[in-house]
């Protein structure tokens, strides 16, 4: 589909070192080539062997919070964003999930208008653990009522895996 124009159009970003256009736990923008979408938003996700766990749930959160800048920045109405790192880059998902979510309940508390957030999870594990990291991202006022993130913050929906 995108492949060599995808791929032409991530070369063009500029090189802040040799060879790295996009640092780990940032992102960054480009037309959405042939993919049938204005934008893509590429964000890089820490390979979580190479991290101390806590440094690489970090950088995970920042390239989630990162995204999310980057899209109310561009004007960018929804944003679909899969499990970064939970794949190749070996993060739990549980992690992930979690990391994904803070990222989320931080965005919502800044100000201006926000992306709607649409979460791409292909697996149920992944949508378990991102119900259950809701749950515990989620916080309790004292009278026993429960702020939820607003509607723009995060939408989980089970997608079917497409090859």
């Amino acid at each position: 589909m995108a492949g060599p124009e995808l791929r032409r159009l991530c070369a063009a970003l500029p090189e802040i070192s040799p060879g790295v256009r996009c640092p780990t736990g940032e992102a960054r923008i480009t037309a959405g080539a042939r993919l049938n979408v204005g934008h893509v938003i590429h964000a890089v996700a820490p390979v979580f062997p190479a991290y101390a766990p806590e440094e690489a749930e970090r950088l995970l959160e920042q390239a989630f919070l990162s995204s999310l800048l980057l899209a109310q920045e561009e004007s960018v109405h929804a944003v679909a964003i899969p499990a970064l790192g939970c794949g190749l880059f070996g993060c739990p998902v549980e992690v992930g999930a979690h990391a994904a979510l803070e990222a989320c309940r931080d965005f919502s508390m800044g100000q201006g208008p926000k992306p709607e957030v649409h979460f791409v999870l292909y697996k149920s594990s992944e949508l378990r653990a991102w119900l259950t990291a809701t749950e515990a991202v989620t916080t309790p006022l004292s009278n026993q009522r429960t702020l939820h993130m607003p509607s723009s913050a995060a939408r989980l929906v089970p997608t079917p895996k497409c090859d």
